[in-house]
């Protein structure tokens, strides 16, 4: 699901950036570029990590 919703918002993504890129220019168009995965690392920071599943008692040799 995650790779086929990648390759659909590419695919309605680059005729606007082209179409910015042929009515600006090609440096205006490759803003967003490099600004989306800067801002998706700020986020991912902000992630925390999940805390440990508790077994039961029995779980803790069988595995």
């Amino acid at each position: 699901m995650t790779l086929g919703l990648t390759v659909s918002v590419g695919g309605l993504a680059a005729p606007a950036l082209g179409a910015l890129a042929d009515a600006m220019s090609l440096r205006l168009a490759l803003v967003p570029l490099v600004a989306l995965p800067a801002l998706g690392l700020l986020l991912l920071r902000r992630l925390r990590e999940p805390a440990p599943v508790a077994r039961p008692a029995a779980w803790v040799g069988a595995g």
